[in-house]
């Protein structure tokens, strides 16, 4: 399972078709349903009803994995946020030892510094 075949079905669920999840995802049609039938083998299991000129159907089944799906697409985000909120605002640790007559006196007036 791949994050390229989650996105592809997410994406045809949210937009209601092949068509405008391939535009969204920059992916032809082609590869959008090469994904999701991939991920369908690997499952062993039907996500989605496919008839020509009908509507995208989901499957009992299928409504059952998209829910943990879309959980791991929500977990995805949040760690590409944190790196991103990493990469832009790292944060540090400062270590300091001292005395503990300075750590009453002098180190509560240097907190506000970090």
């Amino acid at each position: 399972m791949t994050l390229t075949q989650i996105h592809a079905l997410l994406a045809v669920l949210e937009y209601g078709g092949f068509t405008e999840a391939s535009k969204r995802l920059y992916m032809t049609q082609s590869a959008v349903s090469q994904a999701i039938s991939a991920l369908e083998d690997e499952l062993g299991v039907d996500i989605l009803i496919r008839e020509r000129r009908k509507e995208i159907e989901i499957t009992a089944a299928g409504s059952r994995i998209v829910r943990h799906l879309r959980a791991i697409q929500r977990d995805v985000n949040a760690v590409k946020e944190i790196a991103e909120q990493e990469k832009t605002n790292p944060t540090r640790t400062l270590r300091i030892g001292c005395f503990p007559s300075a750590c009453a006196c002098i180190l509560p007036r240097c907190d506000s510094l970090f």
